[in-house]
Order: structure tokens, then C-alpha cells, then sequence
């Protein structure tokens, strides 16, 4: 997916008229004959007519534009990134030179510098929706995705026809989790560009993960059931089902655990509450009941931690356990 500008330049078929100086008339001309092998995707030769254009006119700016687009589209950055800050060097206003160099630097690793090249289109044209969606590039490479996300809006905003800002807004709400507008954004994507595979996959691969949420929330609901009705092995089997639906589906390890529990079976109730706590450490009622057994077990030294990071995460512990373990465990913290 290319996030550089095109040059879109007509080709004269009449030069200058008047009294234009001849060494201008070339240097336009070689320009606009770069212009239109970089359209062919003929770099090789767009590079040797702006050479051309170039030694006639050191100072034109957009010999050095076009040259630094043949070059970015050739792979060679180095080169690309001297031409893009020349023309800029030239024409500090020169927005197409700036929002490519931006996007070299984002190729390089260089997001700081990207943003800074964005920053400057964006106060010269605050309509460049190029400039806002190589911006948000910038962001997520950094994993900013809520700047981001702001960034593809605004483009989108500005260009609701461009498919490469939705499909960069739903790599970003992926990134969140938030897999429903991922599946949106990568929709909108494909109305606009049937043929982008990318979007096509991902919308796949989130839709499927939905589905399977879907079917892990079913199980989760159909264990609590089996649960509050006392009919443990079910609630096992239910909560197991969830939890090979979705990864890290924390209440459905607390769920499996309060039911080993009651079963009495305290090491899988531990190794339950242990995993919930891994996916949410501010489950003060995963560490309290993990606390009750080992203290119930008389593990007194491994339920000191847990009732205190329940009292400390405001989850209501029982006073006179908690006093007990203090006074006797508390100085071997």
C-alpha cells in the first residue's frame, strides 16, 4: 500500500509562449517527460530526464520532486529522502515534497521527523488529507492508536472516498480490541476497493473472532446457569467451551474456579483464580477467594499477600482473618 503522493502533471503540448527564456522551455519539458515515465512506472528513464532537467535548472524545485518520486518508487530511500529535502530546501512551502519525505522517514523508523513534515503540511493546508492519514501512520507505528484513529477520522473525513484511511483506522481499532468497528472500517474499505486482500483477510479474521466471542459469551451465560443451579459438571464443561472460544476470557476462569471450589476441588479453583488475576490484576474478589483457600489450608504465609491486595484494591476481606494473617505474617512482608 503506497502512502506517497503521485505527481499528476499534464504534459505540454505547447511549451511557453512569448519570449521564455530556451533553457526553461527544456527544463519544463525534461520535467514533464519525468512526470509522465514516473505515470508508466518507467523510473529508470524518469531519473535520466530530470538529470537533465536538473543540470539545466540547479534550482528547480520540481525536477527534484519528480526525480525523489522516481526514486521512492524504485526502493531507493537514501536517494529519494536528498531529492524530497532539496526541493524542500528550495520551496520550503513545497507540500508534496514535504508529505513524501515524511513518508520515507516513516519507512526509516524516523516517526518523529515524519510528524514533523506532516505537522508543517497540515498548517499549510489543514484540507490535506494525505498529510492526516500519513500522520496517523506515524502514530500507529508507534502503537498510538487513539491518535491515530483521530488522524484516519479526519482524513476520512476529508476524502470519504479513501480506502486506505479505513482500512488503516480498522488495523488501529484491531489493535484495540475493538473488533466490531475493525470489521466496519475494513467493509468500508472493500466498498471502495473490492480487490484490497488485506482488508478482505482481516475483515475474515475479526469477523471469525467475533463469532467466536459470540459463542464464548453463550457458553460463559449457559455455565452461570449450571452454576447458580448447582449442577457443577455441567458448568465445567460450559466454562471450558468458553474458554477454548476466547483466550483470556477472565470471568470465565473466576466462574471455573468459584465452581471447583464448591466442588472442593481447591488446586484447580487456585490455578483459576491465579489465571483470572493474570488477565485482570484488579480482581480484588479472584485475589480474596484465592486467599480463603490457602488460608483455609493454612497456607497462612501465601494468603497474607492476597488479602492484603484485596483490601488494597477496596474488595471487602473478612476483618478478623485479615488482622490475624497481619499481626502474624504482616513483618514477613
Amino acid at each position: 500500500m503506497k502512502h506517497f503522493r503521485e505527481s499528476i502533471f499534464l504534459i505540454l503540448g505547447i511549451l511557453l509562449l512569448g519570449s521564455s527564456p530556451v533553457h526553461a522551455e527544456g527544463v519544463i519539458e525534461y520535467n514533464n517527460m519525468g512526470v509522465s515515465y514516473n505515470a508508466q512506472g518507467n523510473y529508470s528513464q524518469a531519473i535520466s530526464v530530470l538529470n537533465q532537467a536538473i543540470d539545466i535548472d540547479p534550482n528547480y524545485s520540481k525536477a527534484y520532486y519528480n526525480r525523489g518520486l522516481a526514486y521512492q518508487n524504485q526502493g531507493n530511500l537514501y536517494q529519494a529522502m536528498a531529492d524530497y529535502t532539496k526541493a524542500i530546501q528550495l520551496n520550503p512551502n513545497y507540500e508534496k515534497a514535504l508529505d513524501n519525505r515524511g513518508a520515507v522517514y516513516n519507512d526509516q523508523g524516523n516517526y518523529t521527523a515524519a510528524i514533523a513534515d506532516f505537522n508543517q503540511v497540515i498548517q499549510l493546508n489543514p484540507n490535506d488529507a494525505v498529510a492526516f492519514n500519513n500522520r496517523g501512520l506515524s502514530y500507529y507505528y508507534q502503537g498510538l492508536y487513539t491518535y491515530a484513529i483521530a488522524d484516519f477520522t479526519i482524513a476520512i473525513q476529508l476524502n470519504p472516498n479513501d480506502e486506505k484511511a479505513y482500512f488503516n483506522r480498522g488495523l488501529c481499532y484491531h489493535k484495540q480490541g475493538n473488533l466490531d468497528q475493525a470489521v466496519t472500517d475494513f467493509s468500508s474499505a472493500l466498498e471502495r476497493d473490492p480487490y484490497n486482500k488485506e482488508a478482505e483477510t482481516n475483515r475474515q479474521i475479526d469477523q471469525a473472532q467475533l463469532d467466536k466471542g459470540k459463542a464464548a459469551i453463550e457458553n460463559y451465560n449457559e455455565g452461570n446457569a449450571f452454576l447458580e443451579k448447582q449442577k457443577y459438571s455441567q458448568a465445567i464443561t460450559s466454562y471450558n467451551k468458553a474458554i477454548e472460544l476466547k483466550v483470556n476470557y477472565g470471568d470465565a476462569h473466576f466462574n471455573r474456579g468459584l465452581t471447583y471450589e464448591k466442588m472442593k476441588n481447591h488446586n484447580r479453583a487456585i490455578a483459576d483464580y491465579t489465571k483470572a488475576i493474570e488477565i485482570d490484576p484488579s480482581q480484588g474478589d479472584a485475589y480474596y477467594n484465592r486467599g480463603l483457600i490457602r488460608y483455609r489450608q493454612k497456607l497462612y504465609a501465601k494468603a497474607w499477600p492476597d488479602f492484603q491486595k484485596a483490601k488494597q484494591l477496596n474488595y471487602p476481606v473478612d476483618s478478623a482473618i485479615y488482622d490475624y494473617l497481619d499481626k502474624n505474617y504482616g513483618g514477613n512482608i
